[in-house]
Protein backbone atom coordinates (compact mmCIF):
# COMPACT_ATOMS: atom_id res chain seq x y z
CA UNK A 1 0.00 0.00 0.00
CA UNK A 2 1.16 3.27 -1.35
CA UNK A 3 0.12 6.64 -0.16
CA UNK A 4 -1.16 8.27 3.24
CA UNK A 5 0.17 5.32 5.87
CA UNK A 6 -2.21 4.34 9.20
CA UNK A 7 0.27 6.23 11.22
CA UNK A 8 -0.06 9.28 8.60
CA UNK A 9 -3.76 9.19 9.04
CA UNK A 10 -3.52 8.54 13.04
CA UNK A 11 -1.10 11.41 13.29
CA UNK A 12 -3.48 14.01 11.07
CA UNK A 13 -6.24 13.19 12.96
CA UNK A 14 -5.27 12.63 16.81
CA UNK A 15 -3.17 16.65 16.04
CA UNK A 16 -6.18 18.30 14.77
CA UNK A 17 -7.19 21.21 17.14
CA UNK A 18 -10.82 20.76 15.95
CA UNK A 19 -10.61 17.46 16.65
CA UNK A 20 -8.92 17.03 19.62
CA UNK A 21 -11.03 19.53 21.58
CA UNK A 22 -14.35 17.27 21.06
CA UNK A 23 -12.37 14.16 21.60
CA UNK A 24 -9.42 14.47 23.12
CA UNK A 25 -6.66 11.68 22.82
CA UNK A 26 -9.84 9.45 21.57
CA UNK A 27 -8.78 8.34 17.84
CA UNK A 28 -8.47 4.97 17.19
CA UNK A 29 -7.43 2.67 14.16
CA UNK A 30 -9.85 0.16 13.33
CA UNK A 31 -13.16 -0.77 15.48
CA UNK A 32 -14.31 0.93 18.15
CA UNK A 33 -12.84 -0.10 21.37
CA UNK A 34 -15.37 -1.87 23.51
CA UNK A 35 -16.33 0.59 26.27
CA UNK A 36 -14.70 3.44 24.50
CA UNK A 37 -16.11 6.93 25.89
CA UNK A 38 -17.59 9.01 23.53
CA UNK A 39 -17.23 11.23 21.46
CA UNK A 40 -14.78 9.17 19.36
CA UNK A 41 -13.09 8.91 15.89
CA UNK A 42 -12.28 5.49 14.02
CA UNK A 43 -10.94 5.11 11.26
CA UNK A 44 -9.57 2.22 8.57
CA UNK A 45 -7.94 1.48 5.00
CA UNK A 46 -10.47 -0.04 2.93
CA UNK A 47 -8.86 -0.56 -0.80
CA UNK A 48 -6.24 1.23 -2.83
CA UNK A 49 -4.82 1.02 -6.40
CA UNK A 50 -1.56 2.34 -7.55
CA UNK A 51 -1.30 4.84 -10.75
CA UNK A 52 0.12 2.89 -13.38
CA UNK A 53 0.42 4.52 -17.21
CA UNK A 54 0.78 2.63 -20.32
CA UNK A 55 4.43 3.77 -20.98
CA UNK A 56 6.18 3.96 -17.56
CA UNK A 57 4.54 1.65 -15.49
CA UNK A 58 4.07 2.20 -11.94
CA UNK A 59 4.15 6.13 -11.46
CA UNK A 60 4.50 6.43 -7.53
CA UNK A 61 1.08 7.18 -6.76
CA UNK A 62 -1.65 5.78 -5.67
CA UNK A 63 -5.71 6.37 -4.53
CA UNK A 64 -6.09 4.82 -1.40
CA UNK A 65 -9.50 4.77 0.29
CA UNK A 66 -10.30 5.19 4.05
CA UNK A 67 -13.53 4.97 6.23
CA UNK A 68 -13.25 7.53 9.23
CA UNK A 69 -16.29 7.47 11.44
CA UNK A 70 -17.43 9.51 14.23
CA UNK A 71 -19.06 8.28 17.13
CA UNK A 72 -21.34 10.57 19.55
CA UNK A 73 -24.18 9.77 22.17
CA UNK A 74 -26.01 12.50 20.55
CA UNK A 75 -26.93 13.69 16.87
CA UNK A 76 -25.66 17.18 17.70
CA UNK A 77 -22.49 15.62 18.81
CA UNK A 78 -21.94 13.34 16.35
CA UNK A 79 -22.47 16.57 13.41
CA UNK A 80 -20.08 18.66 15.42
CA UNK A 81 -17.23 15.71 15.58
CA UNK A 82 -18.45 15.60 11.48
CA UNK A 83 -17.51 18.68 10.75
CA UNK A 84 -14.52 19.25 12.23
CA UNK A 85 -12.84 15.43 10.03
CA UNK A 86 -14.23 17.50 7.05
CA UNK A 87 -12.44 20.67 7.91
CA UNK A 88 -9.18 18.24 9.26
CA UNK A 89 -9.71 16.52 5.85
CA UNK A 90 -9.59 19.59 3.37
CA UNK A 91 -7.72 18.67 0.10
CA UNK A 92 -8.91 15.11 0.02
CA UNK A 93 -11.83 13.63 -1.93
CA UNK A 94 -14.60 13.09 0.28
CA UNK A 95 -16.90 10.52 -1.56
CA UNK A 96 -19.41 10.11 0.75
CA UNK A 97 -21.21 10.20 4.15
CA UNK A 98 -23.12 7.27 5.52
CA UNK A 99 -25.70 7.90 8.69
CA UNK A 100 -25.18 4.40 10.44
CA UNK A 101 -26.62 5.62 14.08
CA UNK A 102 -28.36 3.23 16.51
CA UNK A 103 -30.82 5.52 18.00
CA UNK A 104 -31.87 2.72 20.44
CA UNK A 105 -28.55 2.48 22.21
CA UNK A 106 -28.25 5.80 22.01
CA UNK A 107 -25.33 5.37 19.31
CA UNK A 108 -24.66 8.30 16.71
CA UNK A 109 -22.22 7.86 13.79
CA UNK A 110 -21.08 8.76 10.60
CA UNK A 111 -18.99 6.97 8.14
CA UNK A 112 -16.76 9.16 5.91
CA UNK A 113 -15.15 7.89 2.61
CA UNK A 114 -12.30 9.74 1.96
CA UNK A 115 -9.94 8.95 -1.87
CA UNK A 116 -6.88 10.15 -0.39
CA UNK A 117 -4.02 10.64 -3.59
CA UNK A 118 -0.17 10.37 -2.51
Amino acid sequence: MNGMSEEDLYQLLSTSPAITALVGDRVDNGDLPEGRQLPAVTFMYVSGRNLNTLHGGFTGHSHNRWSISVWGKTYAQCKELQQAVIDTMAGHILLAIMPLHERDKQLYRFALDYSIYE
